[in-house]
């Protein structure tokens, strides 16, 4: 087609057309049927067009049709019959010469459009209007002739841009159309309707003649947004892509196309752990094809026409008819009139937010164009003269007013720019935009800096550095801080050193620079010692004890247990010396970190409690967040799943309360492993997802060490273990050796690594990891000590399992978690050394510890462990066990337990099902939550579904709450009938057994 519209890479489907399909569908059947029919598409640019009358064309083939296309070009407005011509003319050109001699026998006026026919000369009759209603005739009944034969869709593309010839003679063709097999398609754009004054009679006409029907293409709607990215990526686009697209692309398809594609191209969207996520690189300019586009536009509109759309572009929020007329020294009347002419192409809109009229460009894309075309320079003056008209029309609305001083640069009074740009920016770090914040911040600074204001610009460096870190972007957190660090050393400021050198540490460690981070906290503790000079009791007190707990919490990061303790004594001391409870609590949390360690749960238990108290009374949401940490690591050490995920929600909630984006990564780490523990491994990978596209977005080398290091260890759980070394190998690869010192991070990777070569069967590189890293691994208490153990059994090595099952044991022989991993770590070393029956017994006290904390992977995978044990004495029994675990492996997705279930069972002389890969549920719905749809289906209650699928309560409710909100449904009911629609009701669940 000769159309722009789509400006896709081949082979992408169609999305979001079903309707428009099924109505064609329906035309193409009344056509065969000898009733000619006329469909006219309509819709903006870049809304899917032409890739939709491509597909009207595959369609029309494939039953059966003779297909013709042609398209008209903007820079062939003048040629006459040019569509016509390239529709006809190679289908012509292509016949067996008798077929076309008789096809164009007797019909010598088509000579005039083709002349490689070869037809007699048409006769001369001096009437210019006649001749052209015989070559109308001629091609009409080539139509004809050719609709005999085989139904015909002739369709044009952009008949905005065809000459008024082509378009006379598609209405001629139009209204004979008849019984003719015929679907004559044009499409159009609407927003250039205006100018093409032939093709406006066109579709008057034949809307009042009736053949034919008109469908004005909308934009695509979000799942089909997500599908288009999804066909582009090869993948499953992530959630905060889609956002984007929808927020930037209005629906159009081709906008959705381009910032794809420009994204991936600028690493905006990145592949990582197997999957997309988004980078941090916003996209900041518009698509070279979508630019061309409105540039295009832009060009044809009369200068008063574009100076008011430029203007509108650039006013924003400030775009109302006074301000307007005021920048403009337009009369009100006369501005009036083009925002109309404006509105009636599309380009401007009306919308009226309260008391007062705003305008705004039709497409974000309109103007993101209009105002890069207008250059810095005119930018800023007309910035500068909004500003000025707002100062007159509306002086309190300082959002407003912010935006266009900081536009103005140094065209306006920079005193007033430097209060207005503050006060912008501390509102917008008030509501946690972050991004915001920091560009009018900036703005401000230039401002302090022209007015010589040193100490209000170290200032303003420090809010920056808090904007950057609500906003998410490493690189520009540590140059704000930098920045400030380096005035207040300018200004002789003790204090300032200190607090800009603790947050630089932090912004430093997170972006994967351990050891500079250790120097530059140490330069700030250098910098309030009690003989430094200018050092006051408020330095070496306040920011002192800062830097302290900055420094404890590093060392906890790097498992110095001893060194962490020591901080805890400073800390206390710093604390009783000046009255702060606070810093007490503080200091109790770090020697928790100790206690949990050694396994005195209960004084950890009380100093986190204590602590959190603290922090509740004083409104301090640091401590809270700290004591929130610590009391979720201790459930998940003693498998309280179920208090740990509240605990790590709730953490949540709270930091992002905070605006910084860091925050979330550990509340992530713990949640991702309390999911895993209550058998909710769907819900474990979201929040893989979340952790990796979280530590991509902000820059943070921890965050996606991390997300990289879960999705590796759900991976090997599931039977992947090359995909799980593919998500190690990238974090290596990524980060080196920088964050190795990062016991937190590093730790549990070089756990799923063990984990890994066992898979590949290579117990000595796991036993070599183990050995290596083997005091390192309690930092995850008992839960990584098992894995630790069960690498040990793999590689033979069952004594040394046996002193890790007794070192967890030792912990808290009262903890019903850790007396069932060590039993089943003793179960296993007793099957490893042929005494069965211990190993029955354990292995079944193990089952019964887990199924009490309602862990269903670890029941699933003792009592398949027993039933080995179990095979040889007690064969039926440990057939019902392993068709049991088959059934609960198969429920968690857990494909190499799946496997292990099968094999054993035909070594017991059964015969598995075999293994059937799950489908992708229609809607959009995860493999879990189409299960539990088609449970509600049945009738079953959410206690109900959860027994069956050996989840919580709660988290069946959670799938539900998902699933409404997706599918736009709201009740019980109409889920139902939802299933039954899309047949989830015949889908069982993935395995099952037969004997």
């Amino acid at each position: 087609m000769a159309g722009t519209d789509t400006g896709r890479p081949s082979g992408l489907p169609l999305v979001g057309r079903a309707a428009e399909l099924a109505r064609v569908g329906t035309l193409l059947e009344q056509v065969g049927q000898g009733s000619g029919r006329v469909l006219l598409l309509g819709g903006p640019a870049g809304i899917g067009k032409s890739r939709l009358v491509d597909e009207i064309l595959a369609v029309a083939a494939r039953r059966g049709f003779v297909t013709l296309s042609g398209g008209a070009r903007v820079l062939g407005q003048g040629l006459a019959y040019a569509p016509l011509l390239e529709a006809l003319g190679p289908y012509l050109a292509g016949l067996e010469p008798g077929r076309r001699v008789r096809l164009v026998d007797g019909l010598p006026d088509l000579g005039r459009l083709f002349a490689e026919l070869h037809l007699p000369p048409a006769p001369v009759l001096g009437d210019s209007a006649l001749e052209r209603t015989r070559l109308f005739e001629a091609v009409a009944r080539l139509l004809g002739r050719l609709a005999k034969q085989a139904p015909v869709v002739l369709a044009v593309d952009d008949l905005h841009w065809a000459d008024a010839a082509t378009v006379e003679l598609l209405h001629y063709i139009a209204r004979g159309i008849g019984t003719q097999r015929l679907l004559v398609v044009g499409a159009y754009r609407t927003d250039e309707l205006s100018d093409a004054v032939a093709l406006q009679l066109l579709v008057r006409d034949l809307r009042r003649a009736g053949p034919a029907e008109e469908v004005e293409l909308a934009g695509l709607a979000r799942e089909a947004i997500r599908s288009l990215a999804g066909a582009m990526l090869g993948g499953d686009p992530p959630g905060a892509l889609v956002e984007t697209l929808m927020a930037r692309a209005s629906g159009s398809p081709l906008m959705v196309t381009a910032l794809v594609d420009e994204l991936a191209a600028s690493g905006g969207v990145v592949r990582s752990g197997g999957a997309w996520v988004l980078g941090p690189r916003a996209l900041d300019l518009v698509p070279t094809v979508v630019r061309d586009l409105v540039v295009g536009r832009l060009g044809r509109l009369a200068d008063e026409e574009r100076a008011v759309l430029e203007l509108v572009a650039l006013a924003g929020d400030a775009a109302l008819a006074p301000v307007l007329a005021d920048v403009l020294d337009m009369d009100a009347g006369f501005l009036l009139a083009r925002l109309r002419a404006l509105s009636g192409v599309g380009l401007v809109s009306e919308t009226v937010p309260g008391r007062h009229v705003m305008y705004r460009t039709s497409h974000p894309a309109y103007a993101e164009v209009a105002y890069s075309e207008l250059g810095e320079a005119a930018r800023r003056r007309l910035h500068a003269k909004v500003a000025a008209a707002l100062e007159r029309h509306r002086p309190g609305d300082t959002a407003s007013l912010a935006a266009h001083y900081r536009g103005a640069g140094d065209h306006v009074d920079a005193e007033r720019a430097l209060q207005v740009l503050l006060s912008a920016g501390e509102r917008a770090l008030e509501v946690q935009a972050g991004s915001e914040a920091a560009r009018y911040l900036k703005a401000a600074r230039s401002h302090a800096e022209t007015l010589g204001d040193h100490l209000r610009t170290a200032a303003i460096l420090e809010r920056i550095g808090e904007a950057e870190q609500s906003g998410g972007r490493a690189d520009a957190v540590v140059a704000a801080w930098e920045a400030a660090r380096d005035a207040y050393q300018r200004l002789d400021d003790r204090g300032g050193v200190a607090r800009a050198c603790r947050q630089l540490a932090f912004a430093l460690w997170e972006r994967g620079e351990v050891d500079r981070a250790w120097t530059v906290l140490a330069e700030g503790l250098a910098a309030i010692a009690p003989e430094a000079p200018g050092a006051t009791l408020i330095t070496s007190g306040v920011e002192l004890i800062r830097l302290r707990e900055a420094r404890a919490q590093m060392l906890a990061r790097l498992d110095e247990l001893d060194a962490v303790e020591a901080e805890a004594d400073e800390l206390s001391a710093l604390g009783a010396r000046h009255g702060l409870p606070r810093v007490r609590a503080y200091a109790n949390l770090c020697r928790a970190y100790g206690q949990r360690h050694r396994g005195d749960y209960e004084p950890a238990r009380h100093a986190c409690v204590d602590a959190l108290a603290t922090a509740e009374r004083i409104g301090d949401l640091m401590l809270t967040d700290h004591a929130y940490r610590h009391l979720t690591a201790l459930e998940l050490t003693l498998g309280r799943h179920a208090q740990a995920c509240s605990l790590a929600q709730t953490t949540l909630r709270l930091v992002r309360t905070t605006g910084v984006p860091t925050l979330e990564i550990p509340p992530l780490g713990f949640l991702w492993q309390a999911h895993f523990l209550a058998g909710d491994w769907d819900e474990a990978e979201q929040v893989a997802e979340a952790l990796l596209s979280l530590g991509h977005r902000v820059g943070s080398s921890r965050g996606i060490v991390a997300g990289l290091t879960v999705r590796a260890f759900l991976l090997t759980h599931r039977g992947n273990p090359a995909g799980a070394a593919g998500c190690l190998a990238e974090a290596r690869a990524r980060f080196g050796e920088r964050l190795r010192a990062d016991r937190h991070i590093f730790s549990l990777m070089d756990t799923v690594e063990s984990m890994v070569a066992i898979e590949c069967d290579d117990p000595a590189r796991a036993l070599a990891i183990a050995e290596g890293h083997a005091t390192s691994w309690q930092i995850y208490g008992p839960f990584q000590l098992a894995m630790l153990g069960e690498v040990q059994v793999a590689a033979s090595r069952p004594d040394a399992a046996l002193a890790t099952a007794g070192q967890i044991t030792r912990l808290d022989p009262s903890a019903p978690y850790l007396a069932a991993l060590a039993a089943r770590l003793t179960g296993l070393v007793a099957y490893r050394r042929g005494d069965h029956a211990s190993a029955r017994r354990e292995l079944s006290r193990a089952a019964e510890g887990f199924d009490e904390l309602a862990m269903p992977f670890e029941v699933a995978r003792c009592r398949m462990e027993w039933a080995r044990a179990a095979a040889t004495e007690h064969p039926d029994e440990a057939v019902a066990a392993a068709r049991d675990c088959l059934t609960a492996f198969a429920a968690l997705d857990a494909r190499r337990f799946a496997d292990g279930a099968r094999s054993l069972l035909r070594d017991l002389g059964v015969r598995p099902a075999a293994a059937r890969r799950r489908g992708t549920p229609a809607g959009g719905l995860s493999r879990r939550e189409a299960e539990v749809v088609r449970l509600v289906a049945e009738g079953l209650s959410n206690a109900e579904i959860a027994r069956r699928l050996v989840i919580s309560p709660r988290t069946v409710t959670t799938h539900l709450q998902h699933v409404y909100a997706r599918l736009g449904i709201s009740s019980r009911a109409a889920l139902v009938r939802y299933a039954v629609e899309h047949e989830l009701l015949s889908q069982q669940p993935a395995d099952s057994t037969d004997t």
